[in-house]
């Protein structure tokens, strides 16, 4: 019997607050969307732990996690013993605003879900990640977004509000993006709107379908 490895060290495996929060809402949406047997890149991994839990929530074939940002590859590692079955790949270092996602055509990519990503990078990472989808996805494959938006003729909330003028605050290429504008980007980019599912948290899942 092939000896189960240790549990991660503390100072490695990071946590997210939020993400503990807002993982079960949105393997509820994944499990609705995605195919039985797919291959799913995750953008924007941060800590790893939802690689863990869809990964093992969804009867995925694989999980690819990656990141801009090598130092969260241990974080992201280290939460992958953790899991029991159907581990995720090693993280793959992925700037999407960059054209060069280090993928090959063994990957297979059906779905491309992004968590908290686009409000808290600069517009370039968002046309990116719909140029990658364009690039990488098959015709029926989804691109998944999570996390607060802004819709023409929906009054936003007051708490997303104040989050957005905090984040320009901190950076102006940072802030909670229209959904209006990021369609009909993604129009451009052989990409229609598919759905669009609250959340909790004044939290949006936002899903387009390759054409």
């Amino acid at each position: 019997m092939q000896k189960k490895s240790p549990p991660p060290e503390k100072f490695l495996c990071q946590t997210a607050p939020s993400a503990l929060r807002n993982a079960s809402p949105i393997l509820r949406v994944l499990r609705d969307i995605l195919p039985e047997k797919c291959s799913v890149l995750e953008i924007g991994s941060g800590t790893g732990q939802h690689s863990v839990i869809f990964s093992e929530g969804i009867n995925c074939l694989k999980w690819i996690p990656s990141d801009v940002d090598a130092s969260n590859f241990e974080s992201i590692n280290e939460w992958a013993q953790t899991a029991t079955n159907n581990i995720p790949f090693s993280p793959r270092l992925i700037d999407a605003s960059q054209p060069d996602w280090c993928l090959t055509a063994n990957d297979n990519i059906d779905v491309i879900v992004s968590i908290n990503v686009i409000h808290i990078s600069p517009w370039s990472v968002t046309k990116g990640i719909l140029k990658g989808a364009q690039k990488f996805l098959p015709k029926g494959g989804f691109l998944y977004f999570y996390g607060p938006f802004i819709q023409n003729n929906v009054l936003t909330a007051a708490g997303n509000i104040a989050f957005d003028k905090s984040l320009r605050e901190r950076n102006e290429d940072w802030g909670l993006r229209n959904i209006n504008e990021v369609e009909k980007l993604a129009n451009k980019h052989a990409l229609k709107l598919d759905r669009i599912v609250k959340m909790p948290s004044n939290n949006l899942s936002v899903v387009f379908t390759k054409t």
